[in-house]
C-alpha cells in the first residue's frame, strides 16, 4: 500500500480546445478511486479538489495495463483555465478519497518573480555584463565588486547603479534594490591576452581592464 499523503506533479495540456489534466496510476486505486467510481470536482482559485462522492457528476475511467484496469482521471475543462490561468504545472496531493491540485512550488515562485526591468551584477568587473543587460533593455541597479579598480571603472560605465565595493559575503543583501535580472561574472584573467603578459612577455596581474563605455 502507498503511504499517504502522496505528492506528485502533473502538466496542464490541451485537448479539444480546452485545458486538460490527466492522472493515471495504481496510486489512484490505492486511494479509493476505483474505475467507475463517481467523483465530485470543485474548481476554485488556484485549486481543484476531487473527492469520492456517490452522487458525483463525473466517473473515474480506466485503461488496460498488462491486462489490469488502471484508474484514469481525465479533467478536460475550461474551468481549469479559470482556476489556474497561465500556470502549466500542478502539484498533485493524494490521500484516501481526496485529490487536491495546486500550482507547483516553481509556479508559485514564478508568479511572484520581480518584473521591474532592472539588473543587478555580482562579481561585476568593469561592467560588461551590465552593459549587455542595458542594451537588452534592463537598467543597471547595483553591482558587487571586491576589486577597487574594477569598481571604479564600473562606476564610470554605469553611474546610475549602486556600487558595493566589497567581498560578496560582506554585502548586506537586504540593502540591495530588487531586480528582475541578476548577472554574475566569472574570473577571465587567465584567458585575457592583456592580463596574461606585459611587454616583456611576463604575466602582469596589475593591468586594469581597459573597457570604458562611450
Amino acid at each position: 500500500m502507498s503511504a499517504f499523503p502522496r505528492l506528485s506533479t502533473a502538466k496542464i495540456g490541451r485537448n479539444k480546445d480546452a485545458p486538460r489534466v490527466w492522472l493515471e496510476g495504481l496510486y489512484l486505486l490505492k486511494a479509493g478511486f476505483m474505475p467507475a467510481s463517481r467523483i465530485q470536482v470543485h474548481f476554485s482559485k488556484q485549486r481543484v479538489e476531487i473527492t469520492l462522492a456517490p452522487e458525483g457528476a463525473r466517473v473515474v475511467s480506466s485503461k488496460a495495463r498488462n491486462d489490469q484496469p488502471v484508474p484514469v482521471l481525465d479533467l478536460n475543462s475550461t474551468a481549469l483555465a479559470d482556476s489556474f490561468g497561465p500556470i502549466a504545472a500542478l502539484q498533485v496531493f493524494v490521500e484516501p478519497g481526496r485529490i487536491v491540485l495546486t500550482p507547483t512550488q516553481t509556479e508559485r515562485l514564478r508568479a511572484t518573480r520581480c518584473r521591474n526591468g532592472r539588473e543587478g551584477s555580482c562579481f561585476s568587473g568593469g561592467g560588461l555584463l551590465s552593459e549587455a543587460a542595458r542594451r537588452a533593455g534592463y537598467d543597471p541597479a547595483f553591482a558587487i565588486e571586491v576589486n577597487e579598480r574594477y569598481a571604479e571603472i564600473f562606476e564610470l560605465n554605469h553611474a546610475e547603479a549602486q556600487m558595493r565595493n566589497m567581498s560578496i559575503e560582506d554585502v548586506p543583501f537586504e540593502s540591495l534594490p530588487p531586480v528582475e535580472l541578476l548577472t554574475l561574472g566569472i574570473p577571465c584573467e587567465g584567458h585575457s591576452v592583456a592580463r596574461r603578459s606585459d611587454r616583456n612577455g611576463k604575466r602582469d596581474r596589475n593591468l586594469p581592464p581597459l573597457w570604458v563605455r562611450t
